[in-house]
């Protein structure tokens, strides 16, 4: 919520708009109007003749009776815009909340998955060498280190695409928290499991709006 630009964008449009209410209040105040000048002559070629100096000083007050309501409708188109802004924001922190969850959740999930296959890769690699050494002894057919060898690249396969999808994942929590995606982050490059999802969620169901 600190960081992300979406969050702060909308932030600022509720700043502007409760500027604008401002000044639709305004137009219930008086309007005053002045002005000021002054001129200085001095003549050429004509002797003994002083130089002159003129000030002029005007001015003006207005106030609009506001007797159709044009004031007070615009205050209230005003004010609702405001109020629209506000609720715009909070809509973007429920966004924001849950697509930053999401992300962690993904990363999580994908990180776990990770450890998974370097975990496959390392127990169907000392398969495949039994499954090996068993053939060469004649112990077993040829579909079985066929198998294994199978079984053990495409788990090897799986891996570069799992990695992918974890620095994607870091990239997106970067972006929603408006930080450098190219920064480092030891919290989330440490592989970590899923969180726990809590037993009761703090929350209504719709019946209950």
């Amino acid at each position: 919520l600190a960081g992300n630009l979406d969050l702060e964008a909308a932030v600022r449009r509720i700043d502007a708009a409760r500027a604008a209410v401002g000044i639709a209040e305004s137009d219930w105040l008086p309007t005053v109007d002045a002005s000021g000048g002054y001129v200085r002559t001095r003549p050429f070629g004509i002797p003994n003749v002083k130089t002159q100096n003129q000030w002029s000083l005007g001015g003006s007050v207005a106030w609009e009776l506001d007797l159709f309501g044009r004031i007070r409708r615009s205050v209230e188109a005003a004010t609702a815009t405001l109020e629209a802004e506000v609720e715009d924001v909070r809509g973007v922190q429920v966004a924001l909340a849950a697509e930053t969850a999401s992300a962690y959740l993904e990363l999580r999930s994908l990180q776990e998955r990770l450890a998974i296959a370097r975990s496959n890769v390392a127990s169907q690699a000392q398969s495949q060498s039994i499954t090996a050494e068993r053939f060469r002894v004649g112990m077993t057919a040829g579909l079985d280190p066929a198998q294994a060898d199978l079984n053990l690249f495409t788990t090897r396969a799986s891996i570069p695409g799992l990695r992918v999808g974890v620095r994607r994942a870091r990239h997106r929590l970067a972006v929603l928290t408006g930080r450098d995606p190219r920064a480092r982050d030891e919290r989330l490059a440490a592989e970590g499991s899923l969180p726990a999802a809590p037993e009761t969620l703090m929350v209504g169901i719709p019946a209950d709006l």
